[in-house]
């Protein structure tokens, strides 16, 4: 990233004009990127403004399915086309990336096991019991609480937007009952979000939120698009275009919305 930023920098056209800084815009694991990327003091310095849209930001739930069941998701998953079960648990034991979408604390109650909510150190035990990597899930969540959970600013020389999807069922709770050696009930309850990322995780705060985790930082809601899509949503390239190229402030999206959807009960 900061190659491709010497590379746009250097470019003549920016150099005639004195272009010093550059935008970000990051969909999905990009803002982490982001928020990463800035967290250095001298990189923080080469950004004047930052965009993420469905960001995970406080993590998402749906992160333990491939580990615990090899599936991405309990919704239909275009990986499911690539990777039979055991494959992807196999993948991502070790995924050092996968583990840093796993919830921080910051996300309420996600995670019942046998009758128990699971939080801080017992859910890094239970990482382990279904072989996971416990070491890399500690560094994630240490990553969570030291740079991605709360939005920076840089002491006010970054303008920082988030874009996060709502009013599409998204996983925000699991149950697991375990019923047998390698058998298990699972009950998931849905919040709103984009149907990856729950809102709460991708804008740092409920929904409405004016005073988010961390920085200050404008959030808005843009309602019934799901994740993938959601970064180049005709609302979001109208709402924030101006706000990318030329620092404008953004206009309204459709803001908060409720949720809708079937609930559907699978054995």
């Amino acid at each position: 990233l900061n190659a491709v930023i010497d590379d746009a920098l250097d470019d003549p056209r920016m150099i005639a004009m004195g272009v010093k800084r550059v935008t970000l815009y990051g969909h999905s694991y990009g803002g982490l990127l982001a928020r990463l990327f800035i967290d250095d003091p001298t990189r923080a310095r080469r950004v004047q403004r930052v965009l993420t849209a469905g960001t995970p930001y406080w993590g998402s739930p749906k992160a333990v399915f491939p580990l615990a069941f090899g599936q991405e998701t309990p919704f239909d998953s275009d990986m499911d086309a690539i990777f039979d079960n055991s494959g992807l648990q196999g993948l991502t034991r070790n995924l050092a990336g996968a583990y840093q979408l796993w919830p921080s604390p910051n996300l309420p109650s996600w995670l019942n096991v046998d009758g128990a909510e699971l939080r801080g150190a017992a859910i890094g035990a239970f990482v382990a019991s279904l072989g996971g990597n416990s070491i890399l899930w500690g560094q994630a969540q240490q990553r969570h609480a030291d740079v991605y959970d709360g939005f920076f600013d840089d002491d006010g020389r970054i303008d920082v937007r988030a874009v996060r999807g709502v009013g599409v069922p998204t996983v925000g709770h699991i149950s697991i009952t375990n019923t047998a050696p390698g058998e298990a009930d699972v009950t998931v309850r849905l919040t709103s979000g984009d149907k990856t990322v729950p809102a709460i995780s991708a804008g740092q705060g409920p929904v409405p939120t004016h005073a988010p985790l961390g920085d200050p930082a404008h959030v808005q809601e843009v309602c019934g698009v799901e994740h993938v899509p959601l970064p180049g949503a005709q609302q979001v390239i109208a709402a924030y275009t101006n706000f990318v190229d030329y620092g404008a402030i953004p206009r309204r999206t459709s803001g908060p919305c409720a949720m809708t959807g079937a609930v559907l009960q699978t054995v």
